[in-house]
């Protein structure tokens, strides 16, 4: 005769195999990661794969300064494993205000929540300006990610922290790693024959520093009399009148910004405008977005 306690045996194996299918399920669900920039999340999704879901906040054709902070992006955040930021002010606008709504505990600074990409990166023109200059970054310029050993220096320590909030993921984070650093070699080498060209350029704002920097490139004047301030036909007649004395190679800037005087500009000053997506764009990857970027200098360089 078959016991109560024999009946059940089967029921309860049942239930262990669902618990243990639920937990393998939990340990393999991908890290809910927002990035605030298109060029972190491309990162982001190039080291960390199938093992990370990746959330964007700020598009590439949208001023990083100025990102409308919707409701959905608090709801992001609350749900968030990991949030990847920028630092050094560029979202200070928006984002403080966004995570006190999202009300995640774990996205304080500090935490292994929260990334601050700008931590080990080699910061230009810190403490050079004040806000009484316009629109300005008294920690030092954040548009550190046009440049590709700034980005793989990011790249390194999203590996470890990714390592630390899923440590079963570690080799695979540490394969995509040396993947990326791997498929970097042939745009290093290119930098280093752009370099060698020792171009000049007007660049429209003072943001592309770190991108000059890594390429080799003088900046001759902004088109911005000051950071924010947009050219009047003042500054216009300025700049045509220096480029008699120290000549630009081409005009750069970003896509997000008004072109219309710097396209009359360039016309008038017969040199290439080369303009710069701001991030990569959706399903893009980081070095893709680096080659494009880098493909319009060489094509508009003398």
């Amino acid at each position: 005769m078959m016991t109560m306690h024999t009946r059940s045996f089967p029921v309860f194996i049942a239930l262990i195999v669902f618990l243990c299918s639920v937990a393998t399920r939990a340990a393999a669900a991908p890290l809910q990661v927002v990035a605030t920039l298109p060029d972190l999340g491309a990162l982001v999704r190039d080291i960390g794969g199938d093992a990370v879901r990746v959330t964007v906040l700020a598009s590439p054709d949208e001023d990083p300064h100025f990102v409308d902070p919707r409701p959905s992006y608090a709801v992001e955040l609350h749900r968030a494993d990991l949030l990847v930021l920028n630092g050094l002010d560029l979202e200070i606008g928006w984002l403080p205000s966004l995570i006190r709504a999202a009300r995640n505990p774990a996205l304080i600074r500090g935490n292994p929540a929260y990334f601050d990409a700008s931590e080990g990166i080699a910061v230009l023109e810190a403490g050079m300006a004040d806000r009484s200059q316009g629109d300005v970054h008294p920690l030092g310029n954040p548009h550190y990610l046009t440049d590709l050993r700034q980005g793989l220096t990011v790249a390194r320590r999203l590996a470890e922290r990714l390592s630390q909030l899923a440590p079963q993921q570690k080799t695979l984070f540490s394969q995509r790693l040396a993947q990326l650093i791997d498929a970097a070699r042939p745009l290093l080498a290119r930098a280093a024959n752009l370099r060698q060209k020792h171009l000049s350029v007007l660049a429209y704002h003072q943001s592309l520093s770190y991108l000059e920097d890594w390429l080799g490139m003088t900046q001759t004047a902004t088109v911005e009399p000051k950071p924010g301030i947009p050219p009047s036909p003042k500054r216009l007649v300025e700049l045509v009148h220096l480029q008699d004395s120290n000549p630009a190679a081409m005009i750069l800037q970003e896509a997000y910004y008004p072109d219309k005087l710097t396209r009359l500009l360039a016309d008038k000053l017969d040199i290439p405008l080369v303009v710069i997506s701001g991030g990569a764009s959706p399903g893009q990857s980081y070095l893709e977005r680096i080659e494009a970027l880098m493909r319009s200098i060489e094509e508009a360089a003398p």
